[in-house]
């Protein structure tokens, strides 16, 4: 089994894992995005993005990266990588994108954020892997003796976003989903993510 396997009800009975929908975010700040980020998407506007590879290329990667430049690269973005967290549980396979606290590092640090591109562009079909890999960071953290035990994770489709929040055993649904054609109140909820995580440490 890999995260991609999983079904809230292997989450519900394996991990006693629930979920419910909450709004994770009031008064969010936005945040300007930069000439070159309107420029790349903008760009790549223009381009078929059939595929999750060309949506994750052409629209996710771009943004992630905008929010690692607001921060001076404070953190480290992994595309790609295995999540060894628990492998006796399913708990492991490829992620798409992670956000770890340390900054300019190779191996993977704690992660804090996970991202899931939605197959099919189908948001809710995505977030039963995205909360496994939410799941397997922590796991994965608390192995590495670490105090993140709070996990953020989104699904997106490149044009829509829908961010999910790991607390205890309870797996929170944004009841808002946020779009590409506001990117400012994307990056701010991004950017409250972020400072949510520097005033742990």
């Amino acid at each position: 089994m890999s995260y991609s396997k999983f079904t809230w009800d292997d989450l519900k009975d394996k991990f006693n894992l629930n979920n419910q929908q909450k709004q994770l975010f009031v008064d969010v700040l936005s945040v300007a995005p930069s000439d070159l980020l309107l420029q790349v998407l903008k760009s790549n506007a223009h381009i078929p993005l059939l595929s999750e590879k060309a949506r994750s290329e052409g629209i996710v990667y771009p943004i992630l990266v905008e929010l690692l430049k607001v921060n001076n690269y404070a953190f480290t973005l992994y595309s790609g990588v295995d999540l060894p967290a628990e492998k006796k549980s399913g708990l492991n396979g490829e992620c798409d994108f992670l956000l770890s606290t340390t900054p300019n590092t190779i191996a993977l640090l704690p992660p804090i954020f996970t991202v899931v591109e939605a197959k099919q562009d189908n948001l809710q079909r995505a977030m039963p892997q995205c909360a496994a890999q939410m799941l397997g960071a922590r796991i994965y953290n608390q192995k590495r003796k670490t105090n993140i035990e709070t996990i953020y994770g989104c699904v997106t489709t490149g044009t829509d976003w829908q961010f999910m929040l790991l607390e205890g055993n309870k797996i929170y649904v944004d009841t808002d989903i946020y779009f590409i054609n506001n990117i400012p109140l994307l990056l701010g909820v991004l950017q409250t993510i972020i400072g949510f995580y520097r005033k742990v440490d």
